[in-house]
């Protein structure tokens, strides 16, 4: 059973933002859902569907019970599956006997060590600067709102 919030808190919003612009999957559709039950002992998990360019995410409970050097991690490596992926489609049609040639295993290789390259090239020549900003303001907790306190006359 899943629930979709009405609002993704904003401190993860900003950090799933800056992440597709890392990985180039800005302009794909993405869903984020956050399941009412945990599943499997997991925080998080992506689906990721480059036919149809969408993405699907899910915070489960127990992702909220970490600190937010962990969800930072968690997330971050939900959306390394976007380079990994691939392969293991390529792996699973193989072992369901279908046809998978060499050429495939050997241009999707090369996709992923392309775009592998490009985010540390991005990182070492210092262009993620967006990135690397919100990947370290997702520690900072939000400043509460204030709200003003009606002062009483003394008498």
């Amino acid at each position: 059973m899943k629930k979709k919030r009405a609002r993704i808190p904003l401190h993860i919003s900003k950090l799933i933002d800056q992440f597709v612009d890392c990985f180039e999957v800005k302009s794909w559709d993405k869903t984020v859902d956050f399941p009412l039950r945990d599943h499997d002992h997991i925080a998080a998990d992506i689906e990721i569907d480059e036919r149809y360019q969408r993405l699907y995410i899910n915070f489960y409970p127990c992702f909220f019970k970490n600190t937010r050097e962990r969800q930072r991690s968690y997330l971050l490596h939900e959306f390394c599956h976007i380079i990994t992926q691939p392969m293991l489609n390529l792996l699973d049609k193989f072992k369901a006997g279908e046809l998978v040639t060499p050429q495939q295993i050997k241009d999707e290789s090369e996709r992923a060590t392309s775009r592998t390259a490009s985010m540390l090239e991005g990182s070492f020549l210092n262009l993620h600067r967006p990135e690397r900003k919100a990947y370290a303001a997702y520690l900072k907790l939000p400043k509460p709102k204030r709200t003003k306190v009606a002062k009483s006359k003394a008498k």
